[in-house]
C-alpha cells in the first residue's frame, strides 16, 4: 500500500528510481524489493556509462546503476540493461563500463506490466552473473571483484605480498 511521505523521508534511491520509472513508463512497485538491495544511483550527463564503442549518448534519455553491478538505460526507443564492467586506465583508475555480451534490450512497444518484469528478470539474472565473477580472497577471505585480478583483494595483497598501489 502506498504511503504519503515527505520529500524529506524519502531516501535518495528511491526518488531515483522514481524518477527513472516514470520516465520509462515501469511500475515502480516491481522494483521496490530490488532497489532496497542494490541501491539505485542516477548517473549524470557528464559521467554516462559507454557500452563497447557506442558514441551516441544523444539517444540516452537516463541511466540508473544498480548496486554498482548493474546499468539500466533508457534510450529513446528501448531499455537497454547491462552487466557493469571495469578496466584499468593507468595503475589507479577504474574506467567503467557496460558490457555487451549478454546485453539485455527491452522494447517499449509492450505493456507496462510485461516491461516492468522483463526489466526485473534481466536486472537480477545480470546482478547474479556479475557476482558469480567474484573470487574469494585466499587471505582475508572475502569477495573480490574480477577487476582486482585474480584471488587476493588489494587490501591483502599490500599486507601479505608486498605490493603498494
Amino acid at each position: 500500500m502506498w504511503q504519503t511521505r515527505c520529500l524529506e523521508e524519502y531516501e535518495e534511491y528511491e526518488i531515483v528510481l522514481n524518477d527513472f520509472c516514470q520516465l520509462a513508463d515501469l511500475d515502480i512497485s516491481v522494483f521496490e524489493k530490488f532497489a532496497s538491495e542494490s541501491k539505485p544511483e542516477r548517473i549524470e550527463i557528464d559521467d554516462l556509462i559507454p557500452r563497447g564503442d557506442f558514441d551516441e549518448f544523444w539517444k540516452i534519455s537516463d541511466q540508473i546503476l544498480f548496486g554498482g553491478e548493474v546499468v539500466a538505460t533508457f534510450m529513446r526507443d528501448e531499455l537497454e540493461i547491462g552487466e557493469i564492467g571495469f578496466e584499468w586506465v593507468g595503475s589507479h583508475d577504474l574506467k567503467r563500463f557496460y558490457r555487451e555480451d549478454g546485453l539485455i534490450l527491452i522494447s517499449l512497444n509492450e505493456s507496462k506490466e510485461e516491461r516492468s518484469q522483463k526489466v526485473l528478470t534481466a536486472l537480477k539474472e545480470l546482478r547474479t552473473r556479475r557476482r558469480r565473477r567474484f573470487r574469494v580472497c585466499k587471505y582475508c577471505k572475502k569477495k573480490t571483484p574480477p577487476e582486482h585480478g585474480g584471488s587476493t583483494c588489494h587490501n591483502c595483497m599490500s599486507i601479505h605480498e608486498g605490493i603498494v598501489f
